[in-house]
């Protein structure tokens, strides 16, 4: 029997075939999880930096493609598209994972914004970047964590996981955007942590 098994997992951000989303679903699907994947895309790459021509060239699908592997496990899996810093989206995201498994035990905050315009020096930085990487990283892990923490009440039982970095212990230049979200990821964490380990919910952030 697997750690995980009989377990509901929700990962974010799973749609890229080096991605750490991709790589932590087939994690839980090898310990025994049923998977609920997101992403912004459901299939095919997004863009045609080198990740991108990789993915063409080895045929990934992004979703699909991911689907199909944690099936090869005998696992379960929901594919669901949308974008985590839309609130409306992360709500259906839950809502669709407990109408399909009844339940979410492990919730992953890991859909990160792609690099880009942000990774300049701070002042050439666009303000669309810098809202972007903030809405996506920071305000992303917020709205999931809130659209699954009254289920988790419920049941007095949950796990959140959120994915910090180490630029979110000490500041890295021309990734201003990015420290500043990984920064406030980690506060984040910390007060969730307060707030909800008296109540049956652990949130950590690796």
């Amino acid at each position: 029997m697997g750690e995980f098994d009989g377990k509901i997992v929700l990962v974010t951000g799973c749609g890229r075939v080096r991605g750490m989303g991709r790589a932590i679903a087939l994690a839980f699907a090898r310990a025994g999880a049923d998977v609920v994947a997101t992403d912004i895309a459901a299939g095919g790459t997004r863009n045609e930096n080198e990740e991108g021509l990789e993915e063409i060239r080895l045929g990934w699908k992004g979703l699909d493609s991911l689907a199909g592997e944690i099936q090869g496990f005998g696992r379960s899996v929901l594919t669901l598209v949308g974008d985590v810093s839309r609130a409306a989206d992360a709500e259906r995201f839950v809502a669709e994972a407990l109408a399909r498994f009844g339940r979410v035990d492990v919730l992953v905050n890991n859909a990160a914004a792609p690099h880009g315009a942000d990774r300049r020096l701070l002042w050439e930085v666009p303000e669309e970047a810098w809202d972007l990487v903030l809405d996506v990283n920071l305000k992303g892990t917020f709205l999931m964590s809130r659209a699954v923490i009254p289920h988790m009440l419920s049941r007095r039982a949950g796990r959140i996981i959120n994915m910090a970095s180490v630029s979110g212990k000490r500041g890295t230049a021309r990734r201003g955007a990015y420290t500043a979200s990984k920064f406030g990821v980690i506060g984040l964490t910390q007060a969730m942590a307060q707030e909800l380990a008296a109540l049956g919910i652990t949130v950590n952030a690796i």
